[in-house]
């Protein structure tokens, strides 16, 4: 995600100036350090999910660096699994965060539509519809909830199926 300020729309309660913060922790060596190349290496081999929690376990919640291959014409990326921290960038203070580094496989997965797989105006369009269902706490803990069971139905089923013979 890049950070832009959008000066016409109301600014949430501030986690402190954009000049004032610092940057998350990232790995060793610059962009064309060898930690960053096995990271852009671990996003096209292993997938954004996989490579975030590696990302999360090496070097926090936060991670930062700078794109060493040229990927997207990002000049970087930083990684975000903390849920305060997507709880910010995503909602919070999303209007400031209006581009992202989306991976090709995300724009094939979903014939370039959704939420995940899009940017500029039809992503604006797309999250203003679906908002509404995001922010009502009934509907999303019953959600959870079955999100939840649907997991623990999968898990039992893999734990039987590597349980047989």
């Amino acid at each position: 995600f890049t950070e832009e300020r959008v000066e016409a729309a109301p600014m949430a309660p501030s986690r402190g100036a954009i000049k004032e913060r610092k940057r998350p922790p990232g790995p060793p060596g610059g962009a064309f350090g060898t930690a960053a190349l096995k990271i852009v290496a671990g996003l096209a081999l292993d997938g954004v999910p996989k490579t975030t929690l590696t990302l999360a376990q090496d070097y926090g919640e936060a991670v930062a660096f700078a794109n060493p291959v040229g990927l997207g014409d990002a000049a970087g990326w930083t990684f975000l699994s903390g849920p305060d921290d997507v709880q910010w960038v995503a909602a919070t203070n999303s209007v400031n965060y209006r581009e992202r580094f989306l991976p090709d496989s995300y724009a094939f997965a979903t014939d370039g539509k959704g939420i995940l797989a899009t940017g500029g105006e039809y992503n604006k369009r797309h999250r203003k519809l679906c908002q509404p269902s995001f922010q009502q706490v009934a509907q999303l803990s019953t959600f959870a909830d079955f999100v939840a069971e649907t997991a623990e139905e999968l898990k039992s089923q893999w734990d039987s199926a590597c349980a047989s013979p």
